[in-house]
């Protein structure tokens, strides 16, 4: 396990260290839409995400991710394995579209348009 993965412990600021990630999993089986998941992607990290509570809404195309079935480890193992096939230029490209989507759909302007949009305001 050394070998492949790295405990860093602590982060003060997720920001920090978030950008060094190619991915994100939360593998959930009863979620809402998980603030680690937003910032995730808000740092291009490419999400692979169950799908339970407000997880597909944040990752709603194959162009930013995967979303498996709740408790289904082929799926899920299937979305990794994809994921570790795309070559750097598609990973690039995907970790690009990530953190747009994030700018563009779920930027506290767009949440607020949203919001009083829902209130008839």
């Amino acid at each position: 396990l050394p070998e492949h993965v790295v405990f860093i412990g602590f982060a003060e600021d997720p920001s920090d260290v978030l950008p060094g990630f190619d991915a994100i999993l939360l593998p959930s089986r009863a979620e809402g839409l998980p603030l680690a998941l937003l910032e995730g992607m808000a740092a291009g990290c490419i999400p692979i995400v169950s799908r339970v509570g407000g997880m597909p809404e944040a990752v709603d195309s194959a162009e930013v991710g995967w979303v498996v079935p709740p408790e289904d480890p082929d799926a899920l193992s299937l979305a990794m394995h994809q994921l570790l096939q795309l070559d750097q230029s598609q990973l690039l490209r995907m970790r690009e579209n990530v953190a747009g989507r994030i700018q563009r759909s779920f930027n506290i302007d767009e949440c607020h348009r949203q919001f009083f949009e829902a209130c008839g305001l």
